[in-house]
């Protein structure tokens, strides 16, 4: 399974190197993008591109406009349009790749209510669980589908989407050593954000091992989903990986989620460059989850996070770092 293709860098500087090599005869059972947002979608669309990526592929992952149908009603989806630009979808018709074949072509989502929550067994026996999007987050996509594709770069008229700008969402101590009680003392404020509500999260069991994929999903849908497969406080969902929502961010870390898994070991992907994630609250309520060792990856080192890979600081918390080394940033291997 290939999930998210990260920005064009990713493509030409990660991937490229690494997928070219599987070469023909290898088979991804399912390639999932996992929402509209650049920094997922960018390498999958070079990906797509490239003559030499010739691997066979059983299915592939990606709610576009064209499967909202059954998720709002006919009158709204022929009041938008279906008919909307994607360079996805145009890239997919090219590769003719089944397409959301396993959930019979329509929009992947998790049942509304109550209703148990949707098992995949793909070949080899991995087990894939769907944790997000909901009908909700889905349908919140519709009024503004033009605006959510520019800012993801997909019109196809647009061209090569400008930079965008720096931002820094939760407040920064800097790359000194935390203060975990302040970091955790902050009020949370869940994401909102339209794209990340509409994310494709899921669960991977496979040979007695569970990893939490959670794409940029919303912490509360997340939570949620965990709780009706009856995982609490009490009886918390035994992780071997967390790989951790929205890239670090503190709006998509809660101590809610973590409350409701048993996790070591956390998975962060990102180069700090657009939004610098991770958020030193999130790292902090990782470290502030549970009172066993836990290990942090990153596939990039930052400058930042000097304070935080601080032996004494490590030490004195419980917890560990672990960082590529300098000629592999972007790239991390880990084994569980």
């Amino acid at each position: 399974m290939l999930v998210d293709g990260g920005r064009t860098g990713t493509w030409k500087d990660v991937k490229k190197k690494q997928l070219l090599e599987v070469g023909q005869g290898t088979r991804f059972e399912a390639i999932v993008v996992t929402h509209i947002d650049r920094d997922h979608i960018e390498g999958m669309l070079k990906l797509c591109a490239d003559d030499d990526f010739r691997a066979e592929v059983g299915d592939f992952w990606f709610n576009a406009y064209k499967h909202l149908d059954g998720v709002a009603s006919d009158d709204e989806i022929e009041e938008f349009g279906v008919a909307q630009g994607e360079q996805l979808s145009t890239a997919l018709a090219d590769r003719a790749w089944s397409w959301n074949a396993r959930f019979g072509g329509k929009a992947i989502r998790i049942p509304d209510g109550d209703d148990p929550l949707e098992t995949l067994v793909l070949a080899g026996c991995l087990r894939v669980t769907l944790l997000s999007p909901t009908r909700h987050g889905l349908r919140s996509l519709m009024g503004d589908w033009d605006k959510w594709l520019i800012e993801a770069g997909l019109k196809p008229e647009q061209g090569e989407p400008p930079d965008e700008p720096e931002v820094q969402e939760i407040e920064s101590f800097g790359g000194g050593i935390p203060d975990l009680d302040s970091l955790c003392a902050q009020p949370e404020d869940n994401d909102d954000g339209v794209p990340n509500g509409s994310s494709i999260a899921f669960l991977l069991q496979y040979d007695g091992k569970t990893i939490l994929c959670g794409a940029d999903a919303h912490p509360d849908v997340l939570e949620q989903a965990l709780r009706r497969m009856s995982y609490s406080e009490t009886n918390p969902l035994r992780l071997h990986l967390m790989k951790v929502p929205h890239h670090g961010s503190g709006r998509n870390v809660t101590a809610g989620l973590l409350s409701v898994v048993d996790c070591t070991r956390f998975a962060i992907s990102t180069n700090g460059s657009h939004h610098e994630h991770p958020d030193d609250v999130a790292l902090a309520r990782i470290v502030r989850s549970s009172d066993r060792l836990k290990t942090i990856y990153f596939n990039y080192d930052q400058p930042r996070l000097a304070g935080w890979k601080d032996e004494t600081f490590m030490a004195d918390n419980n917890f560990r770092c672990v960082f590529p080394q300098p000629a592999d940033q972007g790239c991390l291997s880990i084994e569980i």
